[in-house]
């Protein structure tokens, strides 16, 4: 009986963690002001990519904003590579104590040296160029 409460507490957990975030779409992305990517940090052996978005729609990254948000804040940027490309998704939460509308990088893996397309891409809609970056080492002079 206890591990029946037990996995049924857990499964409503999760279920409470996946409607408190939520991935968001290339059109909202463009009304709160677009998404734009910056030069590759290598941190120990993990590449992050620097993410500039700010969804409350108060900051133009790539385009002008249409909408404002202040219920809404970053929760994290998903990225995956597949082949030569890098897909973002962003995901976000309600807005609340130490939460913030940007969005700060992505932690991309190890093994990305070389130059990459950085896509957008939520759920199953369609893939939106952002940009292309070079993950390459500094090698001392």
């Amino acid at each position: 009986m206890k591990k029946c409460v037990l996995v049924l507490l857990l499964g409503t957990v999760c279920i409470a963690c996946s409607l408190l975030e939520q991935s968001v779409n290339w059109q909202f992305l463009q009304s709160v002001g677009g998404i734009a990517v910056g030069m590759p940090v290598k941190t120990g052996e993990l590449w992050r990519l620097p993410i500039q978005v700010d969804i409350s729609g108060l900051t133009t990254v790539t385009t002008t904003p249409s909408t404002l948000n202040s219920g809404l804040a970053c929760q994290r940027v998903s990225a995956v590579v597949e082949g030569e490309s890098i897909y973002l998704t962003i995901f976000v939460t309600s807005a609340g104590s130490g939460r913030t509308a940007q969005c700060g990088h992505a932690v991309v893996g190890s093994a990305v040296e070389g130059r990459r397309k950085v896509f957008y891409r939520a759920n199953d809609e369609d893939i939106n160029l952002i940009g292309e970056v070079e993950f390459a080492s500094k090698h001392p002079l």
